[in-house]
């Protein structure tokens, strides 16, 4: 049905549940007008990835609907008037017939999902042939995930996001058109991003501090009136990405870590992500999460969580001597967890608090 009448461009739109910037669980109102920009944006980047105006596009929709990333894909896909192929539970077989039968080329996943297809051995070009652009949100893109992307699909894109729900999702992600190794893209025409010190000050290109955004998808605000995490700056109003990075001369976006997941040991800051890379490289992890653990004296300790590939002796001798020489001796982890499977969250992300249950506390005693 036409409702007839003027829209108003800041009526809300969504009212998405998040874990906040700074990692409090918030509810974001989402404008109208917000969620338009998330489509033009991300629409702007499908063109910078050689998908060319008034192509034929097939979409596939396998993303829950109920955070950002989900949302703002499903909106985006609508905006442009693509045919689409919507499943409503992810099952990795049965999606490869679909794309094949459907002609499907273009989708948006998280890490977890494309490692599951990947698997399955029916996710290749022979048998998905159509297949050609497909972003990556969520988490970070492993050199692993990337590497077998690459090897079943030769001629295809798998293409890093960044974003939040407070700006509805992706505001940046990497393009054919402009890419650089480790950095998650850089900005398009309806997105700025800069770093900012802990005192609000614009910090230098290159310097490294929280990395803030501007574009007009932005939130309103919290539900419960919060907008601490909003703030003006030549008169615009910008968001708090709660992220720690840096943007470099040429506009690129180099994330480093979440402010609220870095490590504080002897007053030096350790990046979870970083121990994560160096780790992975050994031959026989299969996959890591490193993360904060506070022993009952409140210190925080680095804890690292591995899947370890078949049999394997002295798993903790190896990953320690490996950051050491790589790292350093701070950043080295303290206490090694060896576990079957990683618990996931709801949107397929690794679940650090159900690991940290498994942490026994009292080796941190000794």
């Amino acid at each position: 049905f036409i409702v007839k009448g003027k829209a108003d461009p800041d009526a809300p739109a969504f009212y998405l549940h998040s874990g906040g910037t700074t990692g409090e669980p918030k509810t974001v109102i989402l404008s109208q007008k917000a969620v338009n920009y998330c489509a033009l944006t991300i629409t702007e980047n499908i063109r910078d990835n050689g998908i060319a105006e008034g192509e034929k596009i097939v979409a596939a929709y396998i993303l829950p609907l109920f955070y950002g990333y989900g949302l703002g894909v499903l909106h985006t896909q609508l905006y442009n008037c693509y045919s689409h192929v919507i499943r409503a539970k992810f099952k990795p077989d049965e999606l490869a017939k679909e794309f094949s039968k459907n002609d499907v080329n273009l989708m948006f996943g998280v890490p977890v999902m494309y490692s599951k297809m990947l698997k399955t051995g029916q996710w290749n070009a022979n048998k998905v042939k159509n297949l050609k652009l497909c972003y990556i949100g969520g988490e970070k893109l492993s050199e692993e995930l990337s590497s077998e992307f690459s090897a079943a699909f030769p001629d295809a894109s798998l293409v890093e996001g960044y974003g939040m729900t407070e700006a509805v999702t992706a505001f940046v992600a990497c393009s054919k058109k402009a890419y650089k190794r480790n950095s998650c893209g850089k900005v398009g025409s309806f997105v700025k991003v800069e770093a900012f010190s802990e005192n609000g000050d614009l910090l230098s290109r290159g310097s490294e501090g929280e990395l803030c955004v501007q574009t007009g998808a932005l939130m309103k605000s919290y539900l419960d009136g919060d907008n601490s995490v909003l703030f003006s700056f030549n008169g615009e109003t910008w968001l708090k990405t709660g992220d720690y990075g840096r943007v470099d001369e040429e506009g690129f976006i180099f994330l480093l870590q979440r402010i609220k997941n870095i490590i504080k040991r002897k007053g030096v800051n350790v990046f979870p992500a970083q121990i994560e890379e160096c780790i992975s490289e050994l031959p026989f992890v299969d996959k890591v999460k490193v993360f904060g653990y506070k022993d009952k004296s409140a210190i925080e300790r680095i804890v690292c969580a591995v899947i370890v590939k078949g049999d394997v002796e002295n798993v903790e001798k190896e990953i320690k001597q490996r950051v050491k020489d790589n790292i350093s001796i701070i950043s080295t982890p303290e206490y090694v967890l060896v576990v079957d499977e990683f618990p996931l969250t709801n949107v397929g992300k690794v679940d650090a608090k159900k690991l940290a249950e498994k942490v026994d506390g009292s080796v941190f005693d000794k």
